[in-house]
């Protein structure tokens, strides 16, 4: 529910809750504090359902992942689920477009389907975009992503449902994807999905593809921009897969190209008459910093150099031409080749790096987003707590007696056995019922909250590792570029030649 139908929401809310004070004299008590509840209600949905708060009240009417809702949410919010379900029956029965619509061979969208006869004959999963309706129907799969109407699914819920569907078109189930009315979440979804398939090149085309066969579908603007920002994160992992690849294929390439290069003409003076010739035609220090000259070639050069540089000019003053541009060319190459090879190695970390920050700021939004969940989860699982402590101090007659308490265990047993009138008269039917109920949804919220933790926990350790690779890829990157300084140093180098 968006900004436009909450507003929509307050409005008849507030309507109530005027008629409600201006006949307060009038009307029977019980009739006034009916059309209290029903103004209260209206007013906390449309609270709630607004674009500050829509992410994180997804839970507030009670649904479950299993699709159902929790009775207490529904005696609670009991007008609104009433008005909701009246005004979709009165839409179905006044509105000419079908319950469902066939967007491929595999794919269905359509509006939630309150009874069996509204899904497809060919028992289709389930993909509910609802947090406001219950499962009616018995599906062979289900998955439940909990979003307001009007509003966009998250990247992460956009993913789930796409890789959940593809798990189930695996399996030769075809998917049903739908939410109110088949025409904007579910849309979101679908348009994901079909784009996953390679049944659509972009959200445009996606788009157009459903409205083909659902001429009523149509993305607001949230829904567009969740769309296209997980169509940009796909990309970029698309993009890094193929990075990665590329990089892996062009440095083959170069390996290849370096040993497929002609062979230069072998030197003709002894190999220790040369070591003193490359001393003399380079600085060793430009050619080590380059990694062109090992540690033991540099030690001989060394040795070599004034033991040998009298009898280089004595005896082979002639073939020094020839030997000194037989050795560039050597060098040159070299160097070329190590330089193409550092240019796309830091190109290719420079792009790895964008992508890890990229990741980096998605997981910390979908973090932040938990510990927003987790806080509203924890205030409902307290409330929860004190409703059914205050019901075991009712039944006991102490105040101190609460769930923890040896007495308030005794109580739990007894509701559980069906009761012990001898042993606590006030415990009767409706008391072990209304305690087993209350029991039961305070281990459900205990429950989700360990499973929102443990994803947590998980988004951390991703979080942790991609801060690690971050870091790693920047040193890389550091040491790629002085290793690029140092070789481009090393192709300024000139020949030094003296006679001494």
């Amino acid at each position: 529910m968006g900004v436009h139908i909450s507003s929509i929401v307050a409005g008849l809310s507030t309507g109530v809750g005027l008629a409600a004070w201006g006949l307060r004299h009038v009307l029977p008590l019980p009739v006034s504090v009916m059309l209290w509840h029903v103004a209260g209600t209206g007013m906390l949905v449309a609270a709630a359902a607004t674009e500050t708060l829509a992410g994180s009240t997804t839970g507030l009417l009670g649904k479950r992942a299993d699709g159902t809702i929790s009775p207490l949410n529904f005696g609670l919010l009991w007008p609104y689920h009433a008005g909701l379900r009246a005004k979709l029956a009165l839409q179905r029965r006044v509105s000419s477009e079908p319950s469902f619509s066939q967007i491929t061979d595999d794919y269905y969208i359509g509006a939630w389907p309150s009874e069996q006869k509204l899904v497809p004959t060919v028992h289709p999963a389930v993909l509910d975009v609802t947090c406001e309706l219950p499962l009616q129907v018995k599906p062979p799969a289900y998955l439940n992503l909990a979003v307001w109407d009007t509003h966009a699914p998250t990247v992460a819920q956009i993913d789930q449902g796409v890789s959940w569907a593809l798990a189930q078109r695996a399996s030769g189930r075809k998917v049903l994807v739908h939410c109110a009315h088949g025409h904007g979440r579910s849309a979101t979804v679908l348009a994901a999905i079909l784009i996953a398939e390679g049944l659509a090149k972009g959200p445009a085309e996606a788009e157009a593809l459903m409205k083909a066969e659902r001429p009523r579908v149509r993305l607001n603007k949230r829904q567009k921009a969740a769309l296209k920002q997980w169509a940009a994160a796909r990309d970029g992992r698309k993009r890094q897969r193929a990075i990665q690849a590329h990089s892996k294929r062009k440095q083959a390439e170069l390996e290849e190209r370096c040993h497929e290069q002609p062979a230069l003409e072998p030197l003709s003076l002894p190999a220790d008459v040369l070591v003193a010739c490359l001393c003399h035609l380079t600085e060793v220090s430009d050619l080590a910093a380059a990694g062109g000259v090992s540690r033991e070639w540099r030690q001989l050069a060394a040795e070599a150099d004034g033991a040998w540089r009298n009898a280089f000019y004595r005896d082979f003053g002639e073939q020094k031409a020839a030997d000194v541009q037989n050795l560039r060319l050597w060098r040159e190459r070299y160097i070329a080749c190590r330089l193409d090879s550092v240019w796309h190695k830091l190109r290719s970390k420079a792009r790895y790096l964008d992508e890890l920050e990229d990741s980096a700021g998605l997981v910390e939004k979908q973090t932040q987003t938990l510990l927003a969940r987790l806080s509203q989860m924890d205030r409902t699982l307290g409330h929860r707590r004190y409703d059914l402590n205050t019901q075991l101090a009712a039944l006991s007659g102490h105040t101190s007696t609460h769930m923890d308490t040896k007495r308030g265990q005794e109580l739990l047993e007894m509701a559980a056995a069906g009761g012990d009138p001898a042993r606590c008269p006030r415990l009767t039917q409706e008391a072990c019922a209304s305690l087993l109920e209350m029991k039961k949804d305070l281990d459900y919220w205990r429950t989700s909250i360990a499973q929102e933790k443990e994803q947590l926990h998980r988004l951390w350790d991703s979080l942790s590792y991609i801060n690690d690779c971050i870091k790693k890829a920047r040193r890389d990157i550091g040491q790629l570029q002085q290793r690029k300084a140092a070789l481009e140093q090393a192709t300024r180098w000139r020949p030094n030649v003296r006679r001494t």
